[in-house]
């Protein structure tokens, strides 16, 4: 880390792992504090989860929503095409 940013990183700062665009590369984003105490060389700041997902994590997302629709689609389909009884005509 430069000299000139280590006092802009404070305890009360967040890492968090980022991807730069759909299928960039990943680095660490530091979400900066300002009412903690600056880090000192080898200290550590908390990590927040990461809200990423990786391609082939959507991937398997989407071929499961879509198997899904599917299913379900087909069991409309198979009720659309069941045969009907005749419904019974009222007498006057």
């Amino acid at each position: 880390m430069e000299k000139r940013d280590r006092e802009a990183i404070r305890s009360d700062s967040n890492a968090s792992l980022t991807t730069e665009g759909l299928l960039g590369n990943r680095y660490v984003s530091i979400s900066r504090g300002f009412k903690g105490t600056v880090i000192q060389p080898g200290g550590e700041i908390p990590s927040k989860p990461s809200l990423l997902l990786t391609l082939k994590d959507s991937m398997h997302f989407f071929d499961k929503t879509l198997d899904c629709l599917q299913q379900g689609k087909n069991a409309v389909d198979d009720k659309a095409q069941a045969p009907t009884e005749p419904t019974p005509k009222s007498q006057p």
